[in-house]
């Protein structure tokens, strides 16, 4: 497991995937992602919570490697978050990847966490994002 340590909070990673494979594909084309659910999305300040979510995927390539994640504060501060292979992925053209955090939220808040794929070209996903509020 990957974690990443900020003011803000701790994050731990555990992604797998799920979905259909196909070797058809353009090379170097990045995977484009969407669906994102994480949950629970109301957190009590200074606790360790459990985020758990998936979001849905479509590589041309079926070469997504790696789900990568970053939290963004009230204020704008930006911690990157942890990078984690994507277990079973190879081959496949589009999925759910499912993951869970371990976060250690900070003080009352906002925090904005966002989610991409990066394929094994080194290619990222677009970026998706939900807010978190720390009460």
């Amino acid at each position: 497991m990957n974690a990443v340590h900020s003011t803000a909070a701790t994050l731990a990673l555990a992604p797998a995937v799920a979905g259909c494979a196909d070797d058809a594909g353009d090379p170097g084309t990045a995977p484009t992602v969407a669906g994102l659910t994480v949950t629970p999305d109301h957190l009590t300040a200074g606790q360790v919570v459990t985020l758990s979510g998936s979001l849905t995927f479509d590589d041309p390539d079926g070469d997504v490697a790696l789900l990568a994640s970053e939290l963004v504060t009230a204020d704008g501060a930006t911690a990157d978050g942890p990078e984690a292979e994507v277990a079973g992925a190879a081959g496949l053209r589009s999925g759910t990847v499912p993951f869970a955090f371990a976060l250690a939220s900070g003080a009352a808040g906002t925090l904005t966490l966002r989610v991409w794929l990066v394929d094994a070209a080194g290619n990222a996903s677009n970026a998706l994002e939900t807010t978190l509020t720390v009460e």
